[in-house]
């Protein structure tokens, strides 16, 4: 990976990765069309490794900075209790961010 910024852009109905070079951003996919994204997490070690939380979906990792995602759990379609949500703008590893 380069040192360009990778950007992890949630929703509503889905996320956007996208990557910062040189004050503009290329779109490098789109990806949980009509989901509801519920957490990321990038690895501090490999940048390249994410993991998302989809709702009701499962989870899934990415392997190359977001251009392509696996399922890795299976998700349920049981709602759990509601709970309070918090908003978080934070940087995973070095290269990523997420903004919902």
């Amino acid at each position: 990976m380069t040192d360009n910024l990778r950007y992890y852009v949630a929703l509503n109905g889905g996320m956007k990765v996208m990557e910062g070079r040189s004050g503009s951003f290329e779109e490098i996919g789109e990806f949980f069309h009509g989901r509801t994204l519920e957490h990321l997490i990038g690895c501090r070690n490999k940048p390249e490794v994410v993991f998302a939380a989809v709702a009701f979906d499962g989870g899934f990792r990415t392997r190359d900075g977001g251009k392509s995602w696996e399922k890795i759990m299976e998700g349920s379609d049981t709602p759990l209790p509601q709970r309070r949500r918090r908003h978080k703008v934070g940087a995973f590893g070095w290269h990523a961010r997420l903004f919902r």
